[in-house]
Order: C-alpha cells, then sequence, then structure tokens
C-alpha cells in the first residue's frame, strides 16, 4: 500500500478537498469512508405526533431556492403509544401512493424504534418529508434529523 490523495466534494461550500487515503500495487484506491458534517445552517429537523393514517409534515420544505436543493433524512425515531402496531411510511412529499415511500418502519405496539440510514434518505428537490401511519393509533411519536444540499 502507498499513501495517496483523493478530492473530496464539499457540498456547503461547492469545493474540493484533499483527503489521504492509500493504494494497492494496482493502483486502485482502499475503500474508506470520507464525509463532513452538515453545517448548522443545513441541519433540518422534525418532531410531531398523530392519531391518523393521514399524510402529516414532518420535516419542511428547504426554504432556499428549491429548484437547486432537498431534503435528506440522516435518521428517524418513532413511539407508539398504543396497544396497536403499525407501519409507518417516510414519504417524499405530501405523496398519495403507499408505493413512494422513502422507507417503511414497523413500530410494535407500546414500543419505539430508531432508524439510522448510513446512506440518507433523499428526497426530489424542493419537498418536504411527510409521514403517515398505517393503522389509527392512540397517539404516535415521530421525530427525524437531516441536512439540505443539492
Amino acid at each position: 500500500m502507498t499513501a495517496s490523495t483523493i478530492s473530496v466534494r464539499d457540498f456547503s461550500t461547492a469545493s474540493a478537498e484533499a483527503c489521504q487515503t492509500s493504494q494497492d500495487t494496482l493502483g486502485n484506491h482502499s475503500p474508506h469512508h470520507v464525509y463532513k458534517m452538515a453545517i448548522s445552517e443545513d441541519m433540518v429537523y422534525g418532531v410531531t405526533s398523530t392519531t391518523d393514517t393521514s399524510n402529516h409534515s414532518l420535516i419542511s420544505a428547504p426554504a432556499a431556492s428549491p429548484a437547486t436543493t432537498r431534503n435528506y433524512v440522516a435518521s428517524v425515531q418513532v413511539a407508539n403509544s398504543s396497544g396497536t402496531a403499525t407501519l409507518v411510511r417516510i414519504l417524499d412529499g405530501n405523496a398519495v401512493s403507499p408505493d413512494v415511500a422513502l422507507a417503511y418502519l414497523y413500530v410494535p405496539a407500546g414500543n419505539s424504534v430508531t432508524a439510522v440510514y448510513s446512506v440518507p434518505l433523499k428526497a426530489t428537490l424542493g419537498n418536504a418529508i411527510y409521514f403517515a401511519a398505517g393503522t389509527s393509533v392512540s397517539t404516535l411519536y415521530i421525530s427525524a434529523q437531516g441536512f439540505i444540499g443539492e
């Protein structure tokens, strides 16, 4: 293995930054997980609750230049206080079809579930993030965290 440098794009400044990596004897770069934290102005989150199966807004649409920015969801937490289990859909916008969910989370009765996405869920440009419970429940509490980007 030999030392090498690769260029990693910084979306917060639209510039590139050099990062150290290594190459094998054939010149192939070794896989490395390289990431930069989102700047605080790009972080988004939402906290809400429901008792029904309607679509509800969780993270607002990006305010700045919706034609070029989108929401990314990095993690979701759901707590179900009901005696009924439910399947929660994380939605790209206020979708009508259950087939267009970004993710599904099964939440057993009286339990909570946390999902951390190593590859964040990617919404359509300018869309808000919504959620919907699959069955009516006593109260379903949900929160999500992520960031806006290109």
